[in-house]
């Protein structure tokens, strides 16, 4: 039960900072003045829907098979390339995508980093699996 509360902190306080970054680049227009700014922002959007695609399989109650380690990474994986590529239809019917130069190299980029905060989750998880019940 520590680790579920302690994941229930990380995944609360990821988006907590998640959101703050993202309403100060709206207001202080930082997504056009610091170039890099989307850099973190799409790492910690990764990192947060991999902590919460995994924590909800497990304990959502409505998956009854045993999370096993390739089921974690598996499902961190496809719940983060998911909610990344709709983010990026989303900037792209917005008019983000037209801010930057190239934008093909800006989605890959930030795919990139959205599954590297997954991969971030999938290791925070797997450093305690050894509680979790699996096989």
């Amino acid at each position: 039960m520590k680790f579920r509360k302690k994941t229930e902190t990380f995944i609360a306080a990821t988006f907590v900072v998640l959101t703050f970054l993202y309403i100060a680049a709206l207001s202080g227009d930082l997504f056009f003045y610091i170039w890099w700014y989307d850099i973190p922002l799409h790492f910690l959007g990764g990192l947060w829907i991999g902590l919460l695609a995994v924590y909800l399989y497990y304990y959502s109650g409505f998956f009854k098979s045993i999370l096993t380690e390739n089921r974690l990474f598996f499902t961190m994986l496809i719940s983060v390339i998911v909610v990344g590529a709709l983010w990026e239809i989303f900037e792209y019917y917005t008019g983000l995508a037209f801010t930057v130069g190239n934008y093909t190299l800006d989605t890959v980029k930030d795919m990139f980093m959205d599954v590297l905060g997954g991969i971030v989750s999938y290791i925070y998880f797997t450093d305690y699996f050894k509680e979790l019940p699996h096989e």
